[in-house]
């Protein structure tokens, strides 16, 4: 299985060769600051299961957690929370 995806200006294409987990809605302030938005939908995907197609990642890490946006247009793309290692978020704006 596997689901593409593209940022805003379309520099960046990716696909997710895995099963979706679950989907979840995050309102948190650190959300908030990197969508603009009062929150941000994620889907859970194993870690590792993400690969660039074309484009670049651009790699932001606050405490602790790693953000990762287009390199070009900074739309939101992943988020890793360290204490659940084998999970990556993927942006499903």
């Amino acid at each position: 299985m596997s689901h593409s995806g593209t940022c805003l200006c379309g520099a960046l294409h990716f696909v997710v060769t895995a099963e979706a987990g679950d989907t979840l809605c995050c309102h948190c302030r650190d959300c908030q600051r990197a969508s603009g938005a009062p929150f941000m939908v994620w889907t859970v995907f194993p870690a590792g299961s993400l690969q660039v197609q074309s484009g670049s990642l651009e790699t932001i890490v606050v405490a602790d957690r790693v953000r990762t946006r287009c390199s070009t247009c900074g739309s939101p793309v992943t988020f890793r929370d360290p204490t659940i290692p084998g999970d990556l978020e993927v942006a499903t704006l």
